[in-house]
């Protein structure tokens, strides 16, 4: 599988850990689960990117869960290194219903960071205007939840619910990662958000900036002939003996 949606904005800072793998299989220890959600993603679908941090001391090989929604369609699931995309492994992996959502399962033989990229259904776009719900069910184990919201180049009035942390990170093609609370969220439980934003917003400002240089050459311009009359003025009164 390819590796369609990841870019240089991280979910959150990721550590490689060095491992010594034992020839057992061991069962995983949930550490940290980390959900991005894109409201419009690669595809033109949202997607939603969810990694899953095992405890430093379970041993690799080791198999790991990742949940991800109901209908969601997995892109790419493999380990993640933490630096270049094009050197995590991809590995195959099974996909098993489950109350409230799936389960993608597969071995992490390498490092502790499980990552899989989901396809969801389409955001409600009309016009310029985007809205979306993000709900990320745990079909796991019980563990803190890092989630963020990723949002396209370009965009204004941007709502999310609950509220981000701190300010927006962007990236270099100008996307920019809003993060939100951490909660502790239990089997079976939600973590639900809401988005909504405009987009060309930087179009629209280019053509505001166009019609402020427009308008501030026109100023220039009457100042000047302004200028010229008022000289021109004076110089009929200095000529006629009308000034002073």
């Amino acid at each position: 599988m390819n590796h369609p949606s990841r870019l240089s904005l991280a979910l959150a800072a990721l550590v490689a850990v060095l491992v010594v793998a034992t020839p057992a299989v061991a069962s995983a220890a949930v550490a940290e689960y980390q959900v991005q959600y894109s409201p419009v993603g690669t595809t033109g679908n949202s997607q939603m990117i969810v990694n899953v941090i095992l405890s430093d001391d379970t041993p690799l090989p080791a198999v790991v869960e990742v949940p991800i929604p109901a209908g969601a369609q997995v892109l790419w699931a493999g380990e993640i290194f933490g630096g270049d995309p094009a050197l995590d492994p991809a590995r195959e992996t099974s996909v098993t219903p489950v109350a409230g959502g799936q389960l993608v399962t597969f071995t992490l033989s390498e490092v502790r960071i499980a990552q899989v990229e989901a396809d969801l259904a389409r955001a409600t776009i009309d016009g310029s205007g985007v809205s979306a719900t993000m709900s990320w069910t745990n079909t796991g184990e019980s563990a803190p939840v890092l989630a963020s919201i990723r949002l396209p180049a370009n965009v204004g009035d941007v709502t999310i619910q609950p509220q981000p942390i701190g300010q927006p990170q962007f990236n270099d093609v100008g996307e920019s990662l809003y993060t939100l609370p951490v909660r502790q969220i239990a089997n079976g439980d939600v973590y639900e958000a809401t988005v909504s934003y405009r987009t060309g917003i930087a179009a629209e400002a280019g053509g505001s900036s166009v019609l402020l240089v427009v308008v501030g050459v026109l100023l220039v311009l009457a100042i000047v002939t302004l200028v010229v009359l008022v000289r021109r003025d004076r110089s009929r009164r200095v000529g006629s003996g009308l000034d002073g």
